[in-house]
């Protein structure tokens, strides 16, 4: 699974009952992506090893960190972009 991947099926599972629909949710993945600085690694696989001990690269430690926060973050209502007015955020968590 890719970032983006984790994120959509994160949001599936925490969204889906506070009837969001596809746009908004998909507008929610983007904000949390650009918010961890994870936008360029959004189409990168996870990586890990797999059954068979078959090792895929990807995400590297720091990345798969911040795939963590951003899940965290998708969930929670007033962590978005338009909670921060006009301002620009992104979290520096390196």
């Amino acid at each position: 699974m890719t970032a983006h991947e984790v994120l959509h099926f994160y949001a599936t599972l925490k969204l889906c009952s506070r009837s969001h629909s596809t746009a908004e949710v998909a507008q929610r993945i983007q904000e949390t992506l650009t918010m961890t600085g994870l936008t360029g690694s959004a189409h990168t696989a996870c990586g890990g090893v797999m059954p068979g001990g078959v090792e895929i690269k990807g995400l590297s430690g720091g990345e798969k960190r911040r795939l963590s926060i951003a899940c965290s973050l998708l969930a929670m209502p007033a962590v978005s972009s338009h909670a921060w007015g006009e301002h620009s955020v992104t979290l520096n968590l390196t």
